[in-house]
């Protein structure tokens, strides 16, 4: 009797393991300039117009919760008047589409598990809600090119530097100029500054590429630094050579992207694709370099 009743127990553990590490809903953060179709440039298919169509490569599954961020007219067109980057408007609006997230779980079911995932501007909104609520239904952070603060976006994007050449200033004026007519304060909330206050236990893979013209290598190498420096044990930084920003998984080094991100998953008890998570298994073992 007793080897049955330690047998039941080991079942019974297992089984709770595995419900507690299963990921139900996978949460995007979409960036800027962009909207919420964003995140099926992620999950394996999507349905365009009645057709199904399928991507080479994917990094979320299916249910994925999405939803626009309050400067989005239309994707590409933006209302800069309701542009934050990162700070209370748009935490707040991730915030929502978390409680709305944990709104379907019926009375007899636990607070849905969720894997969240940031790009660009959104992955700065995804560290900061963190930061600030830390709710224990994230299960994993994937930042792909989080910013450490706006204004390193005015002086390191292409667009920004043409921008002030034509007007004859320069970044500094055109942040500043921003911070006025934007719902952003120059002194508010930074992801760089607020970062370190994720709790501790929390797994996070952030990604950058070395081509990025928007957010550069250095953005997320800072942010790395900071959870370090904080304290942060279950934290990956993968550094791309390839890659235009917000394209990463689709340029040279998209496969690896993939892979580590399931090498990740595996890691951590969250679904993922057996083969792909093989492949990435080395590669995310030479993701935690010192600094």
């Amino acid at each position: 009797m007793l080897k049955i009743s330690k047998l039941k127990l080991c079942i019974c553990v297992f089984v709770s393991i595995s419900i507690t590490a299963k990921a139900e809903v996978y949460l995007f953060s979409h960036g800027f300039a962009d909207d919420a179709n964003q995140a099926y440039n992620y999950t394996p298919s999507y349905m365009w117009f009645g057709m199904e169509y399928k991507n080479n490569r994917h990094l979320l599954y299916k249910p994925v919760k999405t939803f626009n961020y309050p400067d989005v007219i239309f994707k590409k067109i933006v209302n800069i008047f309701k542009t934050s980057f990162g700070q209370d408007n748009e935490i707040n609006r991730l915030h929502k589409a978390f409680k709305e997230v944990q709104a379907k779980a019926s009375k007899k079911e636990d607070d849905k598990n969720i894997v969240l995932f940031g790009l660009s501007r959104g992955a700065s909104v995804a560290a900061n809600f963190m930061a600030a609520y830390n709710p224990n239904q994230v299960k994993a952070l994937i930042l792909e090119s989080p910013i450490d603060h706006a204004k390193r976006i005015f002086d390191h994007h292409w667009f920004i530097k043409l921008l002030a050449k034509m007007t004859f200033t320069n970044t500094k004026q055109i942040y500043n100029f921003f911070s006025k007519v934007a719902q952003h304060d120059e002194n508010g909330k930074h992801t760089i500054d607020l970062i370190g206050n994720i709790k501790k236990d929390l797994p996070i893979l952030l990604i950058g590429s070395q081509e990025d013209q928007a957010v550069p290598i250095e953005s997320i190498i800072n942010l790395y630094k900071k959870l370090l420096r904080s304290g942060h044990k279950h934290v990956y930084l993968l550094k791309l050579k390839a890659g235009k920003h917000s394209k990463l998984l689709v340029a040279q080094d998209g496969e690896k992207y993939q892979n580590v991100v399931h090498a990740f998953y595996k890691k951590y008890g969250l679904p993922h694709d057996a083969d792909f998570a093989q492949e990435g298994k080395e590669l995310l073992e030479k993701c935690q370099p010192e600094y």
